[in-house]
């Protein structure tokens, strides 16, 4: 990267166990449905990517440093209920959830926050919330921001709200003040103050400005969030930014805002059309069309599946049918009470894929070595520092959707470069390129259509809506209707492992 890009890139830590999903009820978090089969044209000419001559990109980048979640189920429990300009920011990957320092106001306040794709506000918790005055000081890692300490400091409106499905959520104020990311400034940035809180986390929502909390609510009309104001600053040139999170082994990721970097994906950028919901754009639903497990079809050949992508879940969530097909190809052991599926940790060293299927110009093998996961902490790992030492059942990334969406979480995230254009409402993806080291090819993302170039462009001929409903085989049971097999061949020492899986941090 050239030198005046790399003054853009700071260290991110990723302390987070809230799932954030659709943080309105109702609107943004629909079943995921299965529709007519559309096959889906590969053409050139889409995601123009600029070198200058006239200098570095403008990118703004996060590398990103992993660290574990306690319990990612009930982490995304409480996220799936609800629902060259470039800037180049380097993330920390919590196994999940991606987060950045960023400082707020006048003096600086530090502060960390989430990387959300699945919601659009940026809001922080304040010292003086219950939540946050509570004698276990939960907000300490995360960190608050105390308006009246910042004389650059404004108050907008008393209407912020977001709830999250069982009573969670941030309600109190909007307001802005000048916010530091990634070696740049951004003045006047507008965001929520969680004054009523029962999240530690800070959320930073990079979504499309209809899922704000307040415009979903129908209180407002949009407002620029963070991605929106790069562009009218002047930052980056485009409202778009790549996602790359690495495999499950490496420390580190990035996260480019108005820029693409080529040294993270192999072969070509393939661009989809997202999905519209009740005729607007509000989330990054996209058209799947099958999924194999080591080479042999999970999914119907006559249906497509809209599929939502969101950086802030940690798993894959498919139609029950499709799981219980797939459980039964890799020998998952299902406890329906848990809602969690353990395999055979040796299962991690075999040389297996699952494929998923976007038209006939994309696939994205995601490697059962990233679909593998330790039921136990980072800090809890054996003394021989081997992956799974010990433990005879492992976490399976895929679990049932039930009725509601299908998501595709950091389980595929990790295998997937992924680019979301929110100008032309378009993402492209490719194959990661896993641990590219300190290669880069950064190259900025254009303006208009087809601003993401060197890519083919998948068109659905059929339906272009995220609508409602799951698979065509499935009885409406939803998650219920997976037997939980017995637990052989997973040792006894699978129940201490899930009872040490399962007691991690609790939401308050």
């Amino acid at each position: 990267m050239p030198s005046s890009a790399s003054d853009h890139i700071i260290p991110i830590a990723s302390p987070s166990r809230f799932h954030f999903q659709c943080p309105f009820s109702g609107k943004a978090m629909k079943a995921s449905s299965i529709v007519s089969f559309g096959a889906l044209a590969a053409t050139a000419g889409a995601l123009e990517l600029v070198a200058r001559d006239d200098g570095s990109p403008r990118v703004v980048g996060f590398p990103i440093e992993r660290k574990s979640i306690q319990d990612r189920v009930e982490h995304d429990n409480q996220r799936l209920s609800r629902r060259s300009k470039t800037l180049d920011l380097q993330l920390d990957n919590q196994l999940s959830l991606y987060t950045i320092n960023i400082t707020v106001g006048t003096p600086e306040q530090n502060v960390m926050v989430d990387i959300d794709t699945g919601s659009s506000d940026l809001w922080f918790n304040t010292p003086k919330s219950r939540l946050c005055q509570n004698r276990a000081d939960p907000c300490s890692e995360m960190g608050t921001y105390t308006a009246n300490s910042s004389s650059s400091y404004n108050y907008v409106s008393g209407i912020f709200n977001i709830t999250y499905s069982g009573g969670n959520g941030a309600s109190g104020d909007y307001a802005t003040d000048n916010i530091k990311i990634g070696g740049q400034t951004i003045n006047n940035l507008q965001f929520g103050i969680g004054y009523h809180s029962s999240s530690q986390e800070n959320i930073l929502g990079i979504g499309y400005k209809s899922n704000e909390a307040a415009v979903a609510h129908g209180n407002t009309q949009p407002y620029d969030n963070l991605p929106a104001k790069m562009v009218s600053d002047g930052l980056i040139n485009s409202n778009a930014y790549s996602i790359w999170l690495d495999d499950l082994n490496a420390t580190t990721g990035r996260l480019l805002f108005g820029g693409v970097d080529q040294a993270h994906y192999l072969g070509s950028l393939v661009t989809l059309p997202i999905l519209q919901e009740d005729n607007m754009y509000a989330e990054f639903f996209v058209q799947m069309t099958g999924i194999d497990w080591n080479g042999s079809s999970v999914t119907d050949d006559n249906s497509t599946l809209s599929v939502l992508l969101d950086s802030g879940t940690s798993l894959m969530y498919l139609p029950d049918d499709m799981v219980e097909v797939l459980y039964s190809s890799v020998d998952a052991s299902y406890d329906n009470s848990q809602g969690i599926a353990l395999v055979d940790c040796n299962m991690a060293a075999t040389n297996k894929n699952l494929t998923l299927h976007f038209g006939s110009s994309l696939k994205i093998d995601v490697p059962v070595s990233e679909l593998v996961l330790d039921t136990m902490s980072s800090d809890q790992d054996s003394t021989d520092g081997s992956s799974h030492s010990q433990v005879s059942a492992c976490l399976f990334g895929v679990a049932p959707a039930g009725d509601s969406p299908a998501v595709l979480g950091d389980t595929f995230m990790r295998s997937a470069y992924v680019v979301f254009d929110l100008d032309n409402n378009e993402i492209s993806m490719a194959q990661s390129n896993f641990n590219a080291g300190n290669k880069e090819i950064i190259m900025e993302i254009g303006t208009g259509k087809g601003s993401v170039q060197s890519a083919a462009t998948a068109s659905p001929t059929s339906t272009q809506t995220a609508s409602t409903g799951t698979s065509n085989s499935d009885n409406g049971n939803g998650a219920a209707g997976l037997s939980v097999p017995s637990w052989t061949g997973l040792g006894l020492s699978l129940g201490l492992v899930v009872m040490g899986f399962l007691s991690g941090t609790q939401l308050l």
